[in-house]
């Protein structure tokens, strides 16, 4: 077998979108998990690794971005419960998933969920980049290889002006497929906040012109919108 390179591994994080908004059905496991930490794991995780990422949920095991999670929970390794993902279900899922032909397993959870990969992955090498460091240490190390890449970068993943939309432009560079269909409470998931009402009720708030500037959160990366349904989803396309 030849060995694919690294896997990223992220910790799924309490706090979840259904706190924030209960009325939301399942969603992408990339959208499923709102705190600050998780969010900024999934843009290191975005940046540096493309699509070789997983969450780790208590729960759920190994969920690939796109695989969906229903509804909300509240399981954590570090308490006992009938609905924790056991040692079994994890290793049928490293099995299923081909976890042993990445060479490096990189983890940015904490330290309990180390130990439980070490105990179902025995023979995987695995490093940990920020254990030992405070969560505050860990959100300042991720701020800081993000910016850095992003200097470095031939093809900024931030926007040249820092707008309030640039997470959506984060989300859109790092996609490798040709076109992406968001629901509307997707993209505010992504945004940290609800879009403006005339983005609910006008197809020009959707156009594909450098004139607004909420649009080059989906340009700039080389993307246009493809079709609007207003209040439900949008399509982008590559350019």
């Amino acid at each position: 077998m030849e060995l694919k390179k690294k896997l990223c591994l992220l910790s799924c994080g309490a706090a979840k979108i259904w706190d924030r908004m209960p009325e939301t059905g399942a969603v992408p496991a990339r959208l499923a998990y709102t705190g600050a930490y998780s969010v900024l794991c999934r843009e290191y995780a975005e940046v540096f690794f493309n699509e070789d990422w997983l969450i780790l949920s208590d729960k759920h095991g190994f969920l690939r971005p796109d695989d969906i999670v229903p509804e909300n929970y509240d399981v954590s390794f570090r308490r006992p419960s009938a609905e924790l993902v056991s040692d079994e279900v994890l290793r049928e899922q490293a099995e299923r998933l081909e976890l042993d032909a990445y060479e490096e397993i990189v983890m940015l959870a904490g330290g309990h969920y180390e130990e439980r990969i070490r105990a179902v992955l025995p023979s995987a090498a695995i490093s940990a980049p920020m254990r030992g460091l405070r969560i505050g240490e860990r959100m300042q190390f991720l701020r800081t290889a993000i910016a850095d890449h992003c200097k470095e970068s031939p093809k900024p993943i931030f926007p040249r002006v820092r707008s309030k939309y640039a997470s959506l432009q984060i989300y859109l560079s790092g996609r490798s497929q040709d076109r992406i269909r968001l629901s509307i409470p997707e993209i505010e998931q992504l945004l940290g906040f609800p879009l403006p009402k005339s983005a609910r009720i006008h197809a020009a708030w959707w156009a594909n012109t450098q004139t607004h500037s909420h649009a080059s959160a989906w340009m700039e990366p080389g993307w246009k919108v493809e079709r609007a349904e207003l209040g439900a989803f949008t399509e982008f396309s590559r350019q």
